[in-house]
């Protein structure tokens, strides 16, 4: 997908093109396989309404996103005590039932998730621990397009993710929120899904055991 907001994104490759390029580990191609790793910036001011001045933005041509405003319902952290992709206790699964419960809402109830999918893996796996699919079905239902505009599941990625759009590590969760933001405020364009009420936001890093990861971050976004 086109995401010119975030920084220059990639258009995936049909599958037989990407099946041919160059192996970067057993199973895994570097083109639609593994995120592109990237030169990017994002900065993002958090400021009480009365405080912002909108015309020193305005020189600054900075585009003030202030309404319309959007709840932040639950973000939790976790990290260590790595466990098996299909354990209870991974600390991916652990961290989004915390985040369910804190926001009052469970997985059936989004429209939208942001995922963290540095190679193509990823996602099904996410899926998963996310509560979004049960176990060995997530691979299914994401081909069938259970994740797609129009699926029974939330639309995974409507900005392209890091497959497309990229990855510089430190910027990567702050696209994912402000995308988002953008679905909830019903800005986003051409990418915009209808009747977004809630979205989420799964970011990761330090993978280790059975693709398992050290430390994540969820965060729930709602319209109020």
């Amino acid at each position: 997908m086109v995401t010119p907001r975030y920084s220059p994104s990639k258009e995936i490759p049909p599958q037989i093109e990407a099946c041919g390029s160059r192996i970067v580990c057993s199973g895994a191609r570097i083109d639609g396989f593994c995120a592109p790793v990237c030169a990017a910036a994002h900065t993002i001011a958090i400021a009480a309404s009365g405080a912002v001045n909108r015309k020193r933005l305005a020189r600054m041509a900075v585009e003030p996103l202030l309404r319309p405003r959007r709840r932040l319902r639950a973000a939790h952290l976790r990290s260590g005590g790595v466990q098996s992709r299909f354990s209870p206790h991974s600390v991916v699964t652990l961290a989004a039932y915390e985040a369910y419960e804190s926001a009052g809402i469970g997985p059936t109830d989004l429209q939208v998730a942001e995922i963290h999918d540095a190679y193509s893996s990823a996602i099904p796996l996410a899926l998963e621990k996310l509560g979004l699919a049960p176990h060995y079905e997530a691979l299914e239902r994401f081909i069938q397009g259970a994740y797609e505009p129009g699926g029974p599941g939330p639309v995974v990625n409507p900005g392209g993710g890091l497959l497309s759009r990229g990855h510089p590590p430190g910027a990567t969760g702050l696209a994912q929120v402000f995308e988002i933001v953008m679905q909830l405020r019903e800005q986003a364009g051409a990418r915009q899904i209808s009747g977004v009420q809630a979205g989420l936001v799964q970011n990761q890093g330090g993978t280790v055991l059975d693709l398992e990861t050290n430390a994540v971050a969820i965060l729930i976004l709602t319209r109020s």
